[in-house]
């Protein structure tokens, strides 16, 4: 299968070039008079003079403050793209704007300062008509606080107020060859960063009573991209940023022509491949350290000496173990043998120290503490026997009755007892070793045997044991699990067995436990007769998790073993069936929705492998989990996200999609035919109208609502980015244009909020005052 397409995601917004300023004011552009146009938009703030064909300056519309003491105690202010050029200061970026509305004036000012210190103006006042770009239906204090900023501030001789998206539209019609002068009539569909306006426009005349503004704009499709992510990958290592999001909606999505029959075959395995997007973020790539074999053979000569001082120290503590046990027997015994010097009361009493009732109890206890020797023995000395045998150690007092000796000789018999006992326990562990060894040669040559003459059958045999033992492995992983887990089931019943086992007077093996806890038992003022309160409390779970964790070790380590020799023979004899179970294990993965939904088409990474890869594979693999980890998939978001142009109810907004406000507004337009508008669709603005697939979509989804036949064609802006200031830049080269300025003299006489209305500008309405209500009475 084709890998999916694959994309390195920067870490950051590029910084582009510095932004040098202009020096040529005092040559071509003083005491000219000719116009500023500043485009002030949310996402981006361009400016430059409405006597060139583009602006001089794009930039970030954002203020934020560098603080370094080194330069300046009260921090220096850092305007547009210059904003990002230090990490720490991206923290404080502001925005003049709050849901697209203009509210934010220091920022204002900021960006006001920056844009004439770049285009060269000097001195206490600005000489130069502003023109200056504003959302549809702007609120009239937006407008009023501009102008007392940049006539108080700036002293400027005059401003006109243009809505972005007619300027756009102006641009548009001036540039068709047919020339300015020819009316047009059509719809503006203007998709800005937080907003989208729809204006009908007949024969050049926009028709704002009928306009509608939605609200939604590039920055909601953005705001829900990062919300689809942060479900997807809730513990992804990279804080995504508003700049992340904004880049892939830009880069990765598209308009569906048909949304949901598209989104109903989106994840099939043949489909996912063309339509998913892989986007790998930069990550920490591990180190592989080439280790000489000077020091391959000083990491081993090292690791053979820590193996060697764990033997020592478990020895140490098998013997110590043992010689404690020994000591128990060797009292145990004493006791049995002086019962008769004791009366039966006091015989019962010494019983009761041992944690003993009757002399029944006492051989119980005796059988069981010789048992546990003679195995302790066992373990201990079967791993350090000499193949040889030794000779038996001289013990004449053994037969000797201890009547016919004293005191230092029934001591002395005594250990002659164990060094005898120990001998025949060695020699019994010996013959037993080689008796078992012999098993193991006799059962591995009727294997191989097997193996030659029946190999289906011997390799069938060896595919079922080891299923077998992974079933077995499995087994105790998940029983464990329950008995971690402190409200299973399984945990209390086994801490209640515990607790049970531990209040009963009699321990079960009769060791030292039997006589230590018995006589802490009779410490604790019989503690032993009360209700035993255990795995009440934070530190008994804190003992019964020891306590788990000591059990079935030797046959969890025999498990391992029984699966590493399978295993080994399985890579010797059958070298493709363990790279096929890997390879059906990942099928499994990869075949199920959740799978293809967060991981795409890629293979599978499995965290156990049946087959052991070698050394270039692991590494290999290694490299692949890290990059995995900061690895995301697009698939749904490509067509999800851009569908709430159409779909608002996606993302919660009570509002009609694009598409049902067109209809609408055609509807309201009862003078002049809806065929006339759907002739000339203009899109322009940076919010969608640059994601593919939006005229496509748009002509088809018109079509359903507009009667069979109507001619409907849609055109876009040479640069949607760009379209809005290059229009106010023709406006102010109009002969017009001084006509729709408001000088200082009318700011001055009517107020800030008084709009002077021109072709491009919003419409003055004057507020409706409330009635005062009349009371019925």
């Amino acid at each position: 299968m084709a890998e999916p397409s694959f994309d390195n995601l920067p870490d950051g917004p590029g910084v582009e070039e510095l932004k040098v300023p202009s020096f040529d004011y005092a040559k071509s552009f003083a005491g000219s008079k000719t116009p500023i146009v500043i485009d002030n938009g949310s996402y981006q703030m361009r400016a430059g003079w409405a006597s060139e064909n583009d602006p001089r300056y794009v930039f970030h519309n954002v203020v934020t403050k560098f603080r370094n003491k080194k330069i300046s105690n009260s921090g220096i202010v850092l305007v547009g793209n210059d904003a990002y050029t230090d990490s720490t200061a991206r923290s404080n970026i502001k925005s003049a704007f709050d849901s697209g509305i203009l509210n934010n004036y220091d920022v204002l000012e900021n960006s006001f300062d920056y844009v004439f210190s770049m285009l060269g103006c000097e001195g206490s006042s600005i000489e130069h008509p502003i023109v200056l770009t504003e959302l549809l239906c702007a609120p009239y204090s937006t407008r009023k606080s501009t102008s007392e900023l940049l006539f108080e501030g700036y002293s400027v001789p005059s401003i006109s107020y243009t809505v972005d998206s007619l300027c756009s539209y102006y641009n548009y019609e001036t540039s068709q060859s047919r020339g300015p002068s020819n009316k047009s009539t059509g719809l503006m569909v203007s998709s800005g960063n937080n907003s989208t306006q729809i204006i009908p426009i007949y024969d050049s005349r926009p028709l704002l009573n009928y306009a509608k503004r939605i609200n939604i704009g590039g920055n909601d499709l953005s705001d829900y991209m990062h919300k689809l992510l942060q479900a997807k990958y809730p513990s992804f290592p990279v804080k995504l940023t508003n700049w992340h999001t904004q880049y892939m909606v830009h880069n990765y999505t598209y308009f569906s022509s048909d949304y949901c029959t598209e989104l109903a075959g989106y994840l099939d395995k043949s489909n996912l491949n063309a339509h998913d997007k892989m986007i790998q973020f930069p990550f920490p790539v591990p180190t592989r350290e080439e280790k000489t074999e000077e020091e391959l053979a000083q990491i081993a000569e090292r690791r053979r000496e820590q193996a060697l001082k764990l033997q020592e120290l478990a020895a140490k503590s098998r013997v110590e173990k043992l010689v404690a046990r020994e000591q128990e027997l060797e009292e145990l015994q004493a006791l049995k043998e002086a019962k008769d010097t004791y009366s039966p009361s006091e015989f019962l009493s010494e019983l009761r120290e041992y944690g003993l009732k009757t002399i029944a109890d006492l051989d119980d206890a005796i059988s069981k503490s010789v048992a546990i020797i003679e195995r302790a023995r066992k373990k201990s000395l079967g791993e350090t026997l000499d193949e040889k045998p030794s000779l038996p150690p001289e013990c004449p007092l053994v037969d000797i009755p201890d009547a016919e000796l004293d005191e230092a000789g029934i001591k002395e018999k005594r250990k002659q007892k164990l060094l005898k006992a120990n001998y025949e326990a060695r020699e019994r562990a010996r013959q037993l070793k080689e008796i078992e060894q012999q098993k193991k040669e006799e059962e591995a040559k009727k294997d191989e045997e097997f193996r030659l003459n029946r190999f289906d059958q011997w390799l069938d045999e060896l595919k079922n044991r080891r299923l077998s033992v992974l079933s077995k492995i499995n087994e105790r992983k998940q029983k464990y699990k329950e008995l971690n887990e402190r409200r299973s089931q399984a945990a209390q019943a086994r801490m209640k067995n515990i607790a049970d086992l531990a209040s009963n007077e009699t321990p079960p093996n009769g060791s030292s436990a039997s006589s230590t806890g018995a006589k802490r038992r009779r410490r604790n003022n019989g503690s032993a007769d009360k209700e035993d309160t255990f795995g009440a409390d934070d530190e008994d779970w804190s003992i019964y998790r020891d306590i788990s964790k000591e059990e079935d070790e030797e046959e969890e380590e025999e498990d391992k073993l029984n699966l590493n020799q399978c295993n080994e023979l399985l890579e010797r004899y059958a070298p493709d069936y363990l790279a096929g179970l890997d390879r059906e294990a990942k099928n499994r993965i990869q075949n199920t929705l959740m799978y293809r939904f967060s991981e795409g088409t890629q293979e599978a990474i499995l965290d156990e492998t049946a087959a052991q890869p070698s050394k270039d594979e692991a590494w290999q693999l290694e490299i692949d989990t890290a990059a995995r980890q900061y690895q995301m998939h697009l698939n749904i978001e490509r067509i999800r996200v851009p569908e709430v142009l159409f779909q608002p109810s996606i993302i919660g907004i009570d509002q009609s999609g694009i598409v049902e406000t067109i209809s609408q507004i055609l509807k309201n337009i009862k003078d002049h035919p809806a065929s006339e508008f759907v002739k000339n669709i203009y899109l322009t603005g940076g919010g969608f109208a640059m994601i593919p697939g939006l005229s496509q979509r748009l002509e088809s989804e018109l079509r359903m609502v507009m009667p069979i036949g109507t001619d409907i064609r849609i055109h876009f802006a040479e640069n949607p980015l760009l379209d809005a200031w290059r229009g106010a830049a023709k406006w102010a080269r109009s002969p017009t244009f001084s006509d729709s300025c408001v000088t200082r003299q009318m700011y001055l006489e009517c107020g800030g909020d008084y709009l002077k209305e021109h072709a491009l500008s919003n419409r003055y309405y004057k507020a409706t005052e409330l009635q005062p209500k009349v009371n019925p009475s």
